[in-house]
C-alpha cells in the first residue's frame, strides 16, 4: 500500500514539473531583428524609407516584450535593422 500512494504522489509530482515547465519561457529567438527610432532616422537621413518597398514597421521594447511573453520566448539572439 505504501508503494502504491509513493508511486503516485511521485507521479503527481512528476505532473506538476512538467506543467510547470511548460508554463514558464523556454525558447531562444535566434533570429529576432530590432528597428530603434535612432536607426530609422539615420536611415531616412541618407534616403532609405522603405524596406522592399514597404514602410519601415514600427518597433519597440516594450512590443517585444509582449511578443516574447505571448510565445513563451526566454530570449532573444537579435540583429539590427531590417533587409533592406
Amino acid at each position: 500500500m505504501t508503494t502504491t500512494k509513493s508511486c503516485n504522489f511521485r507521479l503527481g509530482l512528476e505532473s506538476c514539473i512538467n506543467k510547470l515547465k511548460r508554463s514558464q519561457p523556454h525558447r531562444i529567438d535566434v533570429h529576432h531583428h530590432i528597428l530603434p527610432s535612432f536607426y530609422v532616422a539615420a536611415l531616412e537621413s541618407i534616403g532609405i524609407t522603405t524596406a522592399f518597398g514597404l514602410p519601415f514597421p514600427d518597433w519597440s521594447p516594450e512590443e517585444t516584450m509582449g511578443v516574447m511573453d505571448k510565445n513563451r520566448i526566454a530570449d532573444v539572439c537579435w540583429g539590427l535593422g531590417t533587409v533592406l
